[in-house]
């Protein structure tokens, strides 16, 4: 009996190694792009540009690189808080030394399916991309749509055009429009705790209260009530930005306030900044920060009264 089960995991072993952990990525079939490249009517034979499945795929640079001085001009960034790609319309680019340098073999492409966090002027972009080479390059139509440049294919040509036209941007997918209102934030789920026994914590960020927001839920003008799923802090407006899922075209904008606690004290004070030493609670709340305190951020909903404030999240500070 012992053989025959022996038998039965041996011959089985091969099968499970094939399905899981030997299991290979579906190729992704991506050539150098043999068509020519128009711009303005010129050709350019500089650009880096490869067709997958029928597409062209762009080097975002390249692209930002040969359209500056016009004006569809945009300047391309990486944003190391978020760890986005950010696309600023009607703002130059600087050109970089690896810009609209073509290569032009298809041999030893490293070739894999990327969904790299975009923003348009601070709206998020969901593209199709790969990361070819470890470069990440993006459908050209879905570039001239979302920042608004004319993109077209001539037939006869056998050629990609593109214009310094400038065209009224569109997202790539059907959103609905819809107006935050209100905000509900659960005071458990949005709470936590902070053992400073060592003293080794003299400030805390905006951000520390909104990177682990759990539970909140944006409401809006009809009722209808969406899931926070992305928070940030807008350090140029003092502004704390509240997103909900991409289907739904929102915002919500928050004004930080923060309420001190401590024993019987309590006070209430606008932020200017992300900034929360505790030096300063000392100086304006008049805390010893060396005892047991408590800090909600919040806003203020209507008037700027202490009976307005309404809760965000809650850090809770012990020794």
């Amino acid at each position: 009996m012992k053989k025959i089960k022996l038998f039965l995991v041996l011959m089985l072993l091969p099968l499970l190694f094939s399905n899981n952990v030997f299991a290979k990525e579906e190729k992704i079939n991506a050539e150098v792009s043999r068509q020519k490249i128009l711009f303005d009517g010129k050709e350019i034979d500089t650009i880096e540009a490869y067709n997958i499945e029928g597409n062209n795929y762009f080097k975002l640079r390249d692209v930002a690189a040969l359209v500056s001085g016009t004006e569809i001009n945009f300047d391309v960034s990486f944003n190391e808080t978020r760890r986005s790609v950010e696309i600023t319309r009607d703002t130059a680019y600087k050109k970089q030394e690896n810009d609209l340098v073509k290569k032009v073999s298809d041999s030893k492409l490293d070739v894999r399916d990327a969904k790299p966090v975009c923003y348009i002027d601070n709206e998020k972009v969901l593209y199709k991309g790969y990361l070819i080479n470890n470069n990440n390059f993006f459908r050209l139509r879905d570039l001239g749509k979302t920042i608004g440049f004319y993109v077209s294919y001539d037939k006869d040509e056998d050629a990609v055009i593109i214009k310094s036209e400038k065209l009224e941007p569109k997202d790539l997918i059907e959103r609905e429009e819809v107006t935050i209102v209100n905000l509900y934030s659960d005071p458990i789920a949005n709470s936590k705790k902070i053992n400073n026994s060592d003293k080794k914590i003299s400030s805390l960020t905006i951000d520390d209260f909104i990177k682990d927001l759990k539970s909140a839920i944006l409401i809006t003008d009809k009722a209808k009530r969406l899931s926070v799923i992305e928070k940030s802090y807008d350090k140029a407006n003092n502004n704390i930005v509240l997103i909900p899922d991409f289907k739904y075209k929102g915002k919500l904008f928050l004004t930080p306030v923060l309420k001190v606690e401590q024993d019987s004290k309590t006070s209430v004070m606008k932020l200017e900044n992300e900034n929360i030493s505790f030096d300063l609670l000392k100086n304006k709340a008049g805390i010893d920060p060396n005892k047991d305190f408590k800090l909600t951020l919040g806003y203020y909903e209507g008037d700027e009264e202490d009976h307005n404030f309404r809760f965000l999240s809650l850090i809770e500070i012990s020794y």
